[in-house]
């Protein structure tokens, strides 16, 4: 890609100090969600999005969600430029925050904030649209949040290996146990048990995965 690649030499995050910042810095990511622009223009041009973004957008955008953006660049620098990824494995609460970059990508069209997106997840997904440090024999709701970036990759630039990495967790919900009635078993290790946070990490990319590939049944058993 042409790009620099930054030396990274401060220690990774331990779990229980990443912790400590994923919780406020998911409350504030949900600011970027308040509203959406009007008036940009989105492309992709090689492996980055260019967007023009309109004045008014741009004073929209000096916003509080915005500043916690940076701050979690600054924490978790992009991987493609640090060498170093501060999520080890396949996990839903990245998959928040990167949601909350999407919503601010959307409401002021700065391509730094769909980049930084891109980039993390290619860090997990392969060119064939492997995902690493996924088991979809473990059937956790967990593991279908991130799928929500990437239907979004998928649409925006046409790279097939995002539609295949989404395709692999749709296919985990045709395995997952099930309650007698229907719903989702939050993970295999916990039987007949469904948890409310599991609406929030599968409903949501069932529901657009249904309707990006015109699955028009699959929207009664989303409702379950």
């Amino acid at each position: 890609s042409g790009e620099h690649k930054v030396p990274y030499t401060s220690r990774p995050i331990p779990g229980w100090q990443r912790a400590l910042y994923v919780l406020p810095v998911m409350s504030f990511m949900a600011l970027a969600s308040c509203g959406q622009g009007t008036g940009s223009a989105h492309h992709q041009k090689g492996d980055q999005m260019v967007t023009v973004v309109s004045p008014a957008q741009g004073v929209q955008a000096d916003s509080l969600a915005r500043q916690v953006a940076r701050t979690v660049m600054t924490l978790w620098p992009d991987p493609s430029r640090s060498g170093q990824h501060a999520y080890k494995k396949w996990s839903y609460d990245e998959g928040v925050v990167l949601k909350g970059f999407e919503n601010i990508w959307m409401l002021t069209g700065d391509p730094l904030y769909f980049n930084y997106m891109q980039h993390s997840m290619d860090d997990f997904v392969s060119k064939t649209g492997v995902i690493r440090e996924y088991d979809s024999l473990s059937y956790k709701l967990d593991d279908i949040n991130n799928g929500k970036i990437l239907l979004t990759l998928a649409r925006v630039t046409g790279k097939k290996q995002y539609w295949i990495a989404a395709t692999s967790l749709r296919n985990q919900l045709n395995g997952q146990p099930r309650t007698f009635d229907g719903g989702f078993w939050h993970k295999k290790i916990y039987p007949n048990q469904m948890w409310l946070d599991g609406l929030y990490m599968a409903a949501p990319f069932y529901a657009e995965y249904a309707m990006v590939s015109q699955e028009d049944t699959a929207f009664n058993d989303v409702g379950k």
